[in-house]
């Protein structure tokens, strides 16, 4: 255990950050000019999470991107492979990792790769995310230990779990869960309609990051940047 929830929530820090509860985290997949970040820099947005996959801009003027918005927000770098980046995944880590604070790896991924994509990001002294998507549903508890047990043993630093709910009985299970596991540094959410309320809902039972988009929905159930902030302030402040 890493201790006390109260101690996890005091101590947490993303990059230099000292992180609130719940820290929403902005969805980024294509370069954006800087004024559309201003409304929500002043709604206290801190964390973009920069969608390295997804962006279709050459790939020197994404990096630079990156690099420019670390001057005002911490940065979650992603960077999930796909038959575009396959030839090219570990070249692309090493040039985005350093501008970023903390990089997020699919734990499914294959173990030799995986192994190499977090030698990369420990030896540059960034923060680890391990994440497990489940799309059709969310599996049983004692298999999501599991799961949460071997990212800890692989040292992540954060834990993300983004799970399908086809029932509001699955997406109760996930926030039982989240208490449960607070020693993990976890961040869940359920996905679909029967889950949507879990991103805003799961901050009371110790998700530490919640998701929101900046132009269109990357998942189902997902709520805006701005819409998430807007609750945040309603429900925790």
């Amino acid at each position: 255990m890493r201790g006390s929830s109260d101690a996890v929530e005091r101590d947490l820090t993303f990059g230099s950050l000292k992180l609130k509860h719940p820290e929403v985290i902005a969805v980024v997949e294509r370069i954006l000019p800087s004024d559309r970040f201003d409304e929500l820099a002043e709604q206290d947005l801190r964390i973009l999470e920069l969608r390295f996959d997804s962006f279709s801009e050459p790939w020197s003027d994404v990096v630079a991107f990156a690099q420019s918005m670390r001057s005002r927000f911490a940065i979650l770098g992603t960077c999930r492979e796909n038959e575009e980046n396959r030839n090219l995944l570990k070249q692309r880590y090493a040039d985005f990792v350093p501008v970023v604070d903390c990089v997020d790896i699919e734990i499914g991924t294959e173990r030799a790769l995986r192994s190499e994509l977090i030698r990369i990001t420990k030896d540059s002294s960034r923060q680890l995310m391990l994440s497990h998507h489940d799309f059709e549903k969310t599996p049983p508890d004692a298999e999501l230990d599991r799961t949460i047990d071997d990212a800890l043993l692989l040292r992540a630093d954060f834990v993300k779990l983004a799970l399908a709910a086809p029932s509001r009985q699955d997406a109760a299970r996930l926030m039982f869960l989240l208490e449960r596991r607070r020693d993990a540094h976890l961040s869940a959410f359920s996905m679909g309609s029967a889950g949507a309320v879990t991103r805003i809902a799961g901050g009371l039972f110790g998700s530490i990051f919640t998701y929101g988009y900046m132009d269109h929905p990357n998942a189902p159930g997902q709520l805006s940047a701005r819409e998430l902030l807007a609750l945040r302030k309603k429900f925790y402040s």
